[in-house]
């Protein structure tokens, strides 16, 4: 029995099946889907030469971080820890300790002797930056950072302080007000 659409085995093509369940409907479908494609055609790609080409970046934008510090060398940070209590990935690390007059660090009476971040556990939230008292964590707009290792994307309170104090953006830009 060897009809039109039937194959060896003895059931119908899929295509067969496929038109006969439909009534045709589906060859409709297939060429407006096909219609849809060939209407994209001549437009002009949206991909960017990325990293010749930059992305233009939202004025909210929030990258990586740093610590800042005063005019007068001292840093801003007094280990309060609350913005690693804010931090929702739990990606920032405090540890304060006091400081002493032949030893100052902040203008407080604790510094943080240890600040650290894991920016792959990080999400870039910015709650790290509205929850400091102090304006001591700030974020950049830099987003293009690759390290081959793991332990080089924990920044430490050595390479946090000797980031650009420049690039910030201000927290009230951002919209959470």
């Amino acid at each position: 029995m060897a009809g039109e659409g039937a194959r060896p085995g003895g059931g119908a093509s899929w295509l067969a099946r496929l038109w006969r369940a439909t009534g045709g409907h589906a060859a409709v479908q297939i060429a407006r889907g096909m219609l849809t494609t060939i209407k994209h055609v001549p437009k002009r790609p949206v991909t960017v030469s990325y990293p010749e080409v930059k992305p233009e970046l939202g004025s909210r934008w929030k990258g990586l971080h740093y610590l800042a510090r005063y005019e007068n060398g001292l840093e801003r940070c007094v280990g309060c820890s609350l913005c690693a209590l804010a931090c929702p990935a739990h990606c920032i690390t405090v540890v304060a300790a006091e400081n002493r007059d032949d030893a100052r660090f902040s203008p407080g009476e604790r510094y943080a002797r240890v600040y650290d971040i894991d920016e792959l556990r990080c999400i870039f939230c910015g709650l790290c930056v509205l929850a400091c008292p102090e304006d001591a964590i700030r974020m950049t707009r830099k987003y293009d950072f690759a390290y081959s290792t793991r332990e080089q994307f924990v920044y430490h309170k050595e390479q946090l302080l000797e980031r650009a104090p420049g690039a910030a953006e201000d927290p009230s830009a951002w919209g959470y007000d």
